[in-house]
């Protein structure tokens, strides 16, 4: 958009009309959520499950309305369900993931989550080597999937599409609602509404966003779900050996702890998971 545009933006444009025929969509019943500042942040449709096939059409229209679809899951079924209508999202709790460099983001948190201090005995750093084993230290980024010539994978919308009607069809979705927000890129969607999922790791949201960036550019992800505390990818270039999928894992514990601490229970264990897995989810306690 030049400095000449006047048109609105696409949220006010959905203030506007939530049916989204200004921007040439023809959407489900819905509303425009606003933060405490009185911003648009937000479409949400009403409460009829999303069609997948409406998602893979609002996603292929992304790149000319700048609206990025998604699967909004509530934590309940309360007449406001947590977060999207609760007052509990806004610009104002999010700065710009531009700030940020992952690189550093993903070190500082490995070392805040998973190294011990000068302090631990002898058995609290045995506990702590065997989780993150085989890393004693943050190890680095992995490295991009690589395809050998002519098997470049499936494109990475493609796998968004398929992640999310796998998703609509399992029981995994509590009371799921269609949501658009206004954003540059997928990675960008938790900072453009001040989505608070991982308040009790990190407070600020675009730290989360500028790792997710580099997913984008290395692995093909797309973000395709959210909930109160929940993160749904799709991912279209996994690690399909194990050796590369124990690098990702690294990333993955320092990124969200809970995905080891409380779930797989070691590095180890927890990279089996990856290899050829075209999705990933983190959940933040």
């Amino acid at each position: 958009m030049t400095s000449s545009d006047t048109r609105p933006s696409p949220m006010a444009a959905l203030a506007a009309d939530p049916t989204g025929a200004h921007l040439g969509l023809t959407l489900p019943a819905g509303r425009v959520v606003e933060d405490d500042e009185g911003r648009p942040i937000l479409w949400i449709s009403d409460d009829e499950p999303p069609d997948g096939d409406d998602i893979d059409a609002l996603r292929d229209a992304f790149a000319r309305t700048g609206l990025w679809p998604l699967i909004l899951e509530a934590l309940n079924e309360a007449e406001e369900p947590r977060p999207w209508l609760s007052g509990e999202i806004g610009q104002g709790w999010a700065s710009d993931p531009d700030r940020f460099d992952a690189d550093e983001v993903l070190a500082r948190w490995w070392a805040e989550s998973v190294e011990v201090g000068p302090e631990a005995d002898d058995e609290e750093r045995r506990a702590a080597l065997a989780v993150s084993a085989p890393y004693h230290g943050w190890p680095g980024r992995a490295v991009a999937v690589r395809r050998s010539s002519g098997h470049e994978g499936p494109a990475p919308d493609d796998t968004a599409s398929e992640m999310t009607s796998i998703l609509l069809d399992s029981d995994q979705i509590h009371a799921p609602r269609l949501g658009l927000i206004a954003c540059a890129r997928s990675s960008d969607v938790p900072a453009a509404i001040g989505w608070m999922g991982p308040a009790n790791f990190e407070e600020d949201v675009a730290t989360h966003c500028s790792v997710l960036r580099t997913w984008e550019d290395r692995f093909g992800t797309r973000l395709i779900g959210l909930g109160f505390d929940i993160m749904r990818l799709s991912v279209a270039n996994p690690p399909t050996t194990y050796e590369h999928a124990i690098q990702i894992a690294a990333e993955h514990f320092a990124f969200c702890p809970d995905n080891i601490d409380q779930g797989a229970g070691t590095l180890e264990n927890y990279a089996r998971t990856l290899v050829d897995c075209p999705a990933w989810v983190f959940w933040w306690d």
